[in-house]
């Protein structure tokens, strides 16, 4: 572990040492989930994890969907406006994070 990794860390740390929900996400996924309290010890320090304090409000983001037969994968973006600078004739899809 380096000296920035650590920075990064220490506040999610800090957060499960009292007691706050943090919430990890496996490289390969994306998704994000709660790691509870009584579960085991989390992964800090795994690379294929990525961890998080959960947020307080959810957060809202829009998804644009490529037709299958052009061979590229979807993109996120936060603001409907921007999806559609760069996406107009694409499908998009609005998503609101659940943080309950």
């Amino acid at each position: 572990m380096t000296p920035e990794q650590a920075k990064e860390l220490l506040p999610i740390i800090t957060a499960f040492a009292n007691s706050e929900t943090v919430q990890c996400s496996q490289l390969t996924t994306g998704w994000w989930t709660d790691h509870k309290l009584n579960e085991s010890t989390p992964s800090f320090f795994s690379d294929r994890y990525e961890w998080r304090i959960k947020p307080k409000e959810p957060r809202e983001f829009w998804l644009v969907i490529y037709p299958q037969e052009s061979g590229l994968k979807g993109g996120a973006y936060e603001t409907l406006e921007e999806a559609r600078k760069y996406n107009a004739n694409d499908e998009i899809i609005h998503v609101k994070e659940i943080t309950q």
